[in-house]
């Protein structure tokens, strides 16, 4: 609940963007970004059973000079890599049924 309090703040003024696509019923990863005004950009992470560990996750409307801080993971760490260049960020899920909450925010933002 905590960590829902430290960004519900932003959710009226974000734009939803799924940068895997819409989901399959079989898919094995899912991802939801909202892009807020403000330049964070907060990304839920799932890894369905069968799903490869790592997955690059295009983000092209987070900044350029973005910083990736994981809020919330549900079991072992998870493991991010922010591509500037290519605007991606780069996820190790260790374990299947695993679930991450990543926020995405540029460098110099309070």
């Amino acid at each position: 609940m905590t960590t829902y309090k430290s960004y519900r703040h932003l959710l009226p003024d974000t734009r939803p963007h799924r940068p895997l696509d819409l989901p399959g019923w079989r898919d094995g990863r899912l991802a939801l970004a909202l892009v807020a005004r403000d330049g964070m950009t907060p990304l839920s992470l799932w890894r369905r059973d069968g799903a490869p560990s790592t997955v690059t996750v295009p983000l092209p409307a987070a900044a350029v000079n973005a910083r990736p801080r994981v809020l919330f993971e549900a079991g072992e760490r998870a493991v991010v890599t922010w591509d500037e260049g290519g605007r991606a960020l780069r996820v190790a899920l260790p374990t299947e049924g695993f679930a991450v909450l990543i926020a995405v925010e540029p460098l110099g933002r309070d």
